[in-house]
Protein backbone atom coordinates (compact mmCIF):
# COMPACT_ATOMS: atom_id res chain seq x y z
CA UNK A 1 0.00 0.00 0.00
CA UNK A 2 1.38 3.50 -0.76
CA UNK A 3 1.47 5.48 2.17
CA UNK A 4 2.71 8.96 0.26
CA UNK A 5 -0.95 10.20 -0.19
CA UNK A 6 -1.82 9.58 2.99
CA UNK A 7 1.45 11.29 4.70
CA UNK A 8 1.20 14.11 2.00
CA UNK A 9 -2.49 14.99 3.50
CA UNK A 10 -1.26 14.40 7.42
CA UNK A 11 1.49 17.33 6.44
CA UNK A 12 -1.25 19.29 5.29
CA UNK A 13 -3.84 19.18 8.04
CA UNK A 14 -0.95 18.91 10.84
CA UNK A 15 2.25 20.12 10.02
CA UNK A 16 1.68 24.01 10.28
CA UNK A 17 -0.14 22.85 13.92
CA UNK A 18 3.04 20.73 15.04
CA UNK A 19 5.81 23.43 13.67
CA UNK A 20 3.45 26.30 15.79
CA UNK A 21 3.69 23.58 19.12
CA UNK A 22 7.45 23.61 18.60
CA UNK A 23 7.89 27.25 18.10
CA UNK A 24 5.85 27.87 20.97
CA UNK A 25 8.00 25.88 23.20
CA UNK A 26 10.92 27.34 22.65
CA UNK A 27 12.23 25.47 19.15
CA UNK A 28 14.45 28.03 17.55
CA UNK A 29 13.16 28.99 13.91
CA UNK A 30 16.59 27.20 12.32
CA UNK A 31 15.56 24.02 14.23
CA UNK A 32 11.76 23.91 14.04
CA UNK A 33 11.73 22.67 9.87
CA UNK A 34 14.88 19.89 11.19
CA UNK A 35 12.44 18.97 14.41
CA UNK A 36 9.35 18.84 12.03
CA UNK A 37 11.01 16.46 9.64
CA UNK A 38 12.04 14.52 12.07
CA UNK A 39 8.66 14.05 13.64
CA UNK A 40 6.99 13.10 10.33
CA UNK A 41 10.03 10.86 9.80
CA UNK A 42 9.35 8.84 13.31
CA UNK A 43 5.46 8.76 12.59
CA UNK A 44 6.38 7.85 9.06
CA UNK A 45 8.48 4.69 11.06
CA UNK A 46 6.23 3.80 13.60
CA UNK A 47 3.46 3.72 10.65
CA UNK A 48 1.03 5.51 12.78
CA UNK A 49 -2.81 5.28 11.41
CA UNK A 50 -2.12 8.78 9.62
CA UNK A 51 -6.08 9.29 9.93
CA UNK A 52 -6.74 8.62 12.93
CA UNK A 53 -8.45 10.54 15.21
CA UNK A 54 -5.53 11.19 17.26
CA UNK A 55 -2.72 11.36 15.01
CA UNK A 56 -2.76 15.27 16.21
CA UNK A 57 -1.87 14.20 19.60
CA UNK A 58 0.83 11.68 18.49
CA UNK A 59 2.23 13.60 16.75
CA UNK A 60 2.84 16.08 19.03
CA UNK A 61 3.72 13.62 22.13
CA UNK A 62 6.39 13.11 18.96
CA UNK A 63 7.51 16.74 18.89
CA UNK A 64 7.47 16.85 22.65
CA UNK A 65 9.40 14.23 22.67
CA UNK A 66 12.27 15.18 20.20
CA UNK A 67 12.40 18.78 21.25
CA UNK A 68 13.20 17.66 25.07
CA UNK A 69 15.50 15.35 23.86
CA UNK A 70 17.34 18.48 21.26
CA UNK A 71 16.98 21.24 24.15
CA UNK A 72 18.78 18.55 26.04
CA UNK A 73 21.96 18.00 23.47
CA UNK A 74 22.04 21.56 23.25
CA UNK A 75 22.67 22.32 26.54
CA UNK A 76 24.79 19.34 26.99
CA UNK A 77 26.85 20.96 24.13
CA UNK A 78 26.53 24.68 25.41
CA UNK A 79 28.27 23.42 28.83
CA UNK A 80 31.12 21.29 26.88
CA UNK A 81 31.81 24.17 24.77
CA UNK A 82 31.86 27.15 27.46
CA UNK A 83 33.86 24.82 29.64
CA UNK A 84 36.26 24.66 26.41
CA UNK A 85 36.50 28.19 25.78
CA UNK A 86 37.45 29.18 29.32
CA UNK A 87 40.22 26.51 29.55
CA UNK A 88 41.39 28.37 26.15
CA UNK A 89 40.73 31.88 27.97
CA UNK A 90 43.09 30.92 30.75
CA UNK A 91 45.80 29.11 28.44
CA UNK A 92 45.84 32.05 26.36
CA UNK A 93 46.08 34.75 28.89
CA UNK A 94 49.04 32.45 30.40
CA UNK A 95 50.49 32.76 27.46
CA UNK A 96 50.08 36.21 27.09
CA UNK A 97 52.26 36.50 30.06
CA UNK A 98 55.18 35.29 28.33
CA UNK A 99 55.32 38.09 26.28
CA UNK A 100 58.43 40.03 26.11
CA UNK A 101 57.12 43.65 26.10
CA UNK A 102 53.73 45.61 26.57
CA UNK A 103 54.06 46.34 22.86
CA UNK A 104 53.92 42.60 21.81
CA UNK A 105 51.11 41.59 24.53
CA UNK A 106 48.93 44.72 23.36
CA UNK A 107 49.39 43.57 19.92
CA UNK A 108 48.15 39.96 20.70
CA UNK A 109 45.54 40.99 22.38
CA UNK A 110 44.11 43.74 19.89
CA UNK A 111 44.51 40.94 17.18
CA UNK A 112 41.55 38.74 19.16
CA UNK A 113 39.72 41.87 19.63
CA UNK A 114 39.55 42.35 16.38
CA UNK A 115 39.10 38.86 15.32
CA UNK A 116 35.76 38.17 17.53
CA UNK A 117 34.47 41.90 16.10
CA UNK A 118 34.93 40.37 12.72
CA UNK A 119 32.80 36.90 13.57
CA UNK A 120 30.02 39.01 14.59
CA UNK A 121 30.22 40.17 10.55
CA UNK A 122 29.88 36.32 9.10
CA UNK A 123 26.44 34.76 8.90
CA UNK A 124 25.52 32.57 11.81
CA UNK A 125 26.00 28.97 10.37
CA UNK A 126 29.78 30.11 9.38
CA UNK A 127 30.92 31.84 12.42
CA UNK A 128 29.56 28.40 14.55
CA UNK A 129 31.71 26.55 12.12
CA UNK A 130 34.90 28.26 12.74
CA UNK A 131 34.28 28.69 16.21
CA UNK A 132 33.53 24.92 16.63
CA UNK A 133 37.04 23.81 14.39
CA UNK A 134 39.22 26.93 15.91
CA UNK A 135 38.18 27.61 19.52
CA UNK A 136 36.09 24.92 20.67
CA UNK A 137 38.69 22.26 18.97
CA UNK A 138 36.55 19.71 17.50
CA UNK A 139 37.44 17.92 14.31
CA UNK A 140 35.52 18.46 10.94
CA UNK A 141 33.42 15.30 12.02
CA UNK A 142 32.05 16.56 15.39
CA UNK A 143 31.76 20.17 14.24
CA UNK A 144 29.46 18.76 11.36
CA UNK A 145 27.66 16.52 13.43
CA UNK A 146 26.99 19.46 16.40
CA UNK A 147 25.75 21.58 13.58
CA UNK A 148 23.56 19.09 12.03
CA UNK A 149 25.36 18.89 8.64
CA UNK A 150 27.89 16.75 6.31
CA UNK A 151 30.85 17.79 6.57
CA UNK A 152 31.16 19.08 3.37
CA UNK A 153 29.01 21.39 3.93
CA UNK A 154 30.72 22.46 7.17
CA UNK A 155 33.82 22.69 5.33
CA UNK A 156 32.43 24.66 2.29
CA UNK A 157 30.94 27.16 4.97
CA UNK A 158 34.18 27.50 6.83
CA UNK A 159 35.95 28.41 3.50
CA UNK A 160 33.36 30.39 3.03
CA UNK A 161 34.08 31.89 6.54
CA UNK A 162 37.69 32.18 6.28
CA UNK A 163 37.39 33.72 2.74
CA UNK A 164 35.24 36.47 4.10
CA UNK A 165 37.29 37.24 7.28
CA UNK A 166 40.53 37.67 4.10
CA UNK A 167 38.61 40.34 2.58
CA UNK A 168 37.30 42.10 5.60
CA UNK A 169 40.57 41.88 6.74
CA UNK A 170 42.10 43.30 3.64
CA UNK A 171 39.84 46.35 3.61
CA UNK A 172 40.59 47.11 7.31
CA UNK A 173 44.18 47.12 6.03
CA UNK A 174 43.80 49.91 3.18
Amino acid sequence: MDRGEPLAAMIREHGSYVRRFLVARGASLDDVDDLLQDVLAVAWEKQIPLSSRNTRQYLIGIARHLLFNHNRKRARHAVRADSERVRIADSTTARDVSFHSPEEFLTSRERRREAQELLGFLPSAHRQALELVYLDGLTHAEAAERLGVSRKTLHVWKRQALDTLRSLLAVRRT
